[in-house]
């Protein structure tokens, strides 16, 4: 499967590419996740997006940390 990258998807799925970065932006995650997934549904080849998906998922994981486990960790 070749790789696409932004200019080679369709107008619409690169409208809800932008959304899903203002989503991260934003910091509201799940959003952004759920954006990404569903692009990723209908074009998988969509490398840009597998890869702020892959960025959301990772700040996700991480804003998530408590204070009791940032203290433990310092």
């Amino acid at each position: 499967m070749a790789e696409k990258n932004l200019s080679e998807v369709p107008p619409s799925q690169r409208e809800r590419f932008d959304k899903g970065n203002a989503a991260v932006q934003r910091q509201n995650w799940d959003y952004a996740i759920a954006i990404f997934n569903k692009i990723l549904d209908e074009e998988p080849a969509f490398y840009e997006c597998r890869e702020a998906l892959r960025g959301a998922q990772l700040r996700k994981a991480g804003a998530g940390t408590s204070f009791f486990k940032r203290m433990l960790g310092a």
